[in-house]
């Protein structure tokens, strides 16, 4: 082999090695693509949960601490920071909730209500519904409305990969379960 053979030789990749790697390159995309949205989905409710949970705890330790109902309730999707209020129907959380000291008609945000937290929806990643459209804890830190659960599903997704069930009972316990399972299991 002469050096100018040589060198030409070494230079580059021919086509059939660049075809192949794009071949497998896209196999690599093809396979790797929807496993990342579906964690990118899970990471997404994991964040909407440990909200969620945290507003409950905190309406049932204001409860307790303030001697006054505190009711969170699903946030109306029409809403927004400077005009906030309780979806008036349904019960999809998706929007987000809120979390009030609940003096005036329950499960309602009225004018003389104080907002403690609130938590609107960034993104349209997880739909939150629920079997309630809002819950009340009275000053013994005791739920006024019934035993509720919540869903938590990820946006787009065929299958239940990274949903979740949020299960709050009477007494104000929560508890968490992968995927939708019986709250009552």
């Amino acid at each position: 082999m002469t050096p100018k053979t040589f060198r030409r030789s070494t230079l580059g990749f021919t086509l059939v090695e660049t075809m192949t790697a794009l071949a497998v390159s896209g196999i690599l995309t093809a396979v790797g693509v929807p496993q990342l949205s579906g964690l990118m989905g899970a990471k997404g409710v994991e964040g909407s949960v440990s909200s969620l949970a945290t507003a409950l705890r905190l309406a049932k330790s204001e409860a307790m601490k303030r001697g006054e109902t505190v009711s969170v309730c699903a946030m109306d999707p029409q809403a927004d920071a400077r005009n906030l209020a309780c979806a008036p129907s349904g019960k999809d959380w998706s929007a987000g909730w809120i979390v009030f000291v609940d003096q005036g008609t329950r499960g309602r945000l009225d004018d003389s209500d104080l907002v403690i937290q609130t938590h609107q929806s960034t993104s349209s990643t997880t739909k939150v519904t629920a079997t309630l459209r809002y819950i009340t804890m009275q000053p013994t830190g005791i739920s006024l409305t019934a035993a509720s659960h919540f869903d938590f599903l990820p946006q787009g997704q065929a299958d239940a990969y990274g949903a979740r069930r949020v299960c709050i009972n009477k007494p104000g316990r929560l508890r968490q379960l992968p995927g939708v399972m019986d709250c009552a299991a």
